[in-house]
């Protein structure tokens, strides 16, 4: 029963780190997106978590990573140019062999890549939506209820022994 708790306890803990990945950064002003192609490898390998913040025109500049909107998806590359009097940016992966197929206005930038955690880009896939979120909370409820249930049994069955044995 002891080793089931400490199972339970350390799930918990490590569901509690995976939110707070994800939710300290955000009152801070980030917004972590995951990582799910291999385009940046290996500066940021796929699983990954990239913190992103906004950032002002002139503060992005060559050699940057940053993350922009296309269509909905955020996709993660580098900036190779900056277009000052269109303002706009050429940006590709890494390990891609040519540049993305058009200018990325700044308009559609997200932020600038301050930081990537590898494989935390599970945890924040995992908090995208409200119904994952929602999953999430009900299963850290029920494994810590489940974690008290077994602890209040182990109480019971010592209290037993130990009345038995000072009877």
């Amino acid at each position: 029963m002891r080793f089931f708790s400490r199972v339970i306890t350390l799930l918990i803990t490590g569901c509690l780190i995976a939110a707070a990945s994800v939710a300290i950064p955000f009152f801070l002003g980030f917004r972590v997106y995951a990582v799910i192609s291999s385009s940046m490898a290996p500066a940021i390998l796929p699983g990954a978590a990239v913190y992103v913040h906004p950032e002002e025109f002139a503060d992005i500049c060559e050699g940057d990573i940053i993350t922009y909107s296309v269509n909905g998806v955020s996709v993660t590359h580098r900036v190779v140019e900056k277009q000052s009097a269109k303002r706009a940016f050429t940006v590709k992966g890494d390990a891609n062999d040519t540049l993305d197929s058009r200018p990325v206005p700044y308009e559609d930038i997200i932020g600038k890549v301050k930081f990537c955690v590898p494989y935390a880009g599970y945890a924040a896939e995992l908090f995208a939506d409200p119904g994952k979120k929602l999953l999430f909370c009900g299963t850290v409820i029920w494994m810590y209820a489940v974690r008290t249930i077994l602890g209040d049994m182990m109480k019971t069955k010592q209290e037993e022994a130990w009345e038995r044995e000072n009877i």
